[in-house]
């Protein structure tokens, strides 16, 4: 059975969620690398680094828009995604007992 071939709304859907991760990627690897100290098994940050960061990516990346702070940390820690590679590479965080723990509740 031939499969159905995807739609150009389809492919741009996807390049979107392509993006969008790889944006919230730099985004989490920026407040990683402002709050991460050698050694430490989890790193603090606030709604406000995430924000200050994500404003950093835009002026890089003019076309990524996120609204929703909340879900750039979510998708992390629900293990939705994985941990950006320049986070993971650092190996020094708690790894995930359900879910990732390298993280704390936000202040």
């Amino acid at each position: 059975m031939k499969k159905p071939e995807r739609t150009n709304e389809e492919d741009f859907k996807l390049e979107n969620e392509v993006e969008k991760a790889r944006n919230r990627d730099a985004v989490m690897t920026l407040v990683f690398e402002r709050h991460f100290e050698p050694g430490a098994k989890e790193v603090s940050f606030t709604l406000d680094d995430i924000r200050e960061a994500i404003a950093e990516v835009q002026r890089e990346s003019p076309s990524y828009k996120d609204l929703n702070v909340y879900d750039v940390r979510y998708q992390y820690t629900s293990g939705r995604q994985s941990l950006p590679e320049a986070i993971d590479r650092s190996g020094s965080l708690q790894k995930p007992r359900r879910q990732f723990g390298g993280m704390p509740p936000l202040r």
